[in-house]
């Protein structure tokens, strides 16, 4: 009889650590994100179970942005943790050393790009928030190309069972990627002028560069509560009127005032297109994605830079999918 509780005891003790590898084995993926492409590229290609959280806060600016201690500590329980850079998010060396410690696999998006400094968009010489780096890389479609790599990679060794259906969402993402970037390059071979005046703050860099425009704007510097000088603002009104300019660029979820005012001493007519690091939260909760931002950024390049081109053919290459991740 003692050996048959013996046996039994054995057999109880084994169940439970074999349930207790089960929950191990199917424990729900997290992710944690720090600014909207990230998120956008993580929940589109990640597996289906997969928990995706953006942190910052929709309508709200990541220059300046600090985390409660609640978002530090999902942080600290996360499988994955993609964040932009240290030059925008200075806040995540604070925390880094005690997240690498708990497990948390890191990606900086700022180490799979091309950075820009200043000084080779402006000749003058100032100080920045951000020091001379330009943090807005998102905004060109190849580095989000190369970010979407970076993030497909690191969910295959996180979840290598899952591989065939990070990748192919991965291909099909990046597809979409390659569209828009071969209708902006069609929009500027077509264009009116390669000027763009813009009343946003300075994060279309990246675009700029990547496609040969140039934007006129009144700002210095990278952050999006920075005012512009009297004459910086003066100066782009000048031109403004001197070329007749008919339309203006701004900023979606930043204050219209600058713009505004440009606007009212011109007569151009205000476009405004998104910068896409951040959401606003009508549209988080709407379920706005990356290419419906960049849908509307071409709709209004059409319009402000006087395309005369062929018809645009920029349906989406994939309709966008229903996705449960948070």
């Amino acid at each position: 009889m003692r050996r048959f509780y013996l046996i039994l005891n054995v057999l109880f003790v084994f169940l439970l650590s074999a349930c207790g590898t089960s929950n191990d084995e199917n424990e729900t993926m997290s992710i944690t994100t720090t600014l909207f492409p990230h998120y956008d590229i993580a929940r589109s290609i990640a597996p289906e179970e997969a928990s995706v959280s953006l942190i910052l806060p929709p309508g709200t600016s990541p220059h300046g942005f600090e985390p409660s201690p609640q978002t530090v500590a999902n942080i600290l329980e996360s499988d994955l943790f993609i964040y932009t850079s240290d030059d925008l998010e200075p806040w995540v060396s604070n925390i880094i050393d005690e997240a690498i410690d708990s497990g948390v696999k890191i990606l900086d998006m700022s180490d799979f790009v091309v950075l820009l400094e200043l000084e080779e968009e402006h000749d003058h010489e100032e100080e920045h928030d951000h020091g001379d780096i330009d943090p807005h890389f998102w905004t060109d479609p190849k580095n989000l190309i190369l970010m979407t790599q970076a993030i497909r990679r690191e969910l295959e060794a996180i979840a290598p069972t899952e591989a065939e259906h990070i990748t192919l969402h991965a291909d099909e993402f990046i597809e979409e990627l390659r569209h828009f970037d071969e209708l902006f390059e069609q929009l500027v071979e077509y264009a009116g002028t390669s000027t763009v005046m813009y009343g946003g703050h300075n994060a279309l860099g990246y675009f700029a560069n990547a496609y040969g425009l140039t934007f006129e704007l009144p700002y210095e510097g990278f952050s999006d509560d920075a005012e512009p000088t009297p004459g910086a603002l003066s100066s782009m009104i000048e031109l403004m009127e001197t070329y007749n300019t008919e339309y203006l660029f701004s900023e979606a979820l930043l204050s219209s005032q600058v713009a505004d005012t440009i606007s009212d001493a011109t007569g151009a007519e205000n476009l405004v297109i998104y910068g896409m690091g951040k959401i606003g939260a009508d549209d988080f909760e709407n379920g706005m994605t990356l290419f419906d931002m960049l849908d509307h950024n071409l709709d209004m390049f059409i319009i402000g830079l006087n395309y005369d081109g062929p018809e645009m053919d920029h349906d989406h290459v994939h309709e966008d999918e229903d996705h449960d991740h948070e």
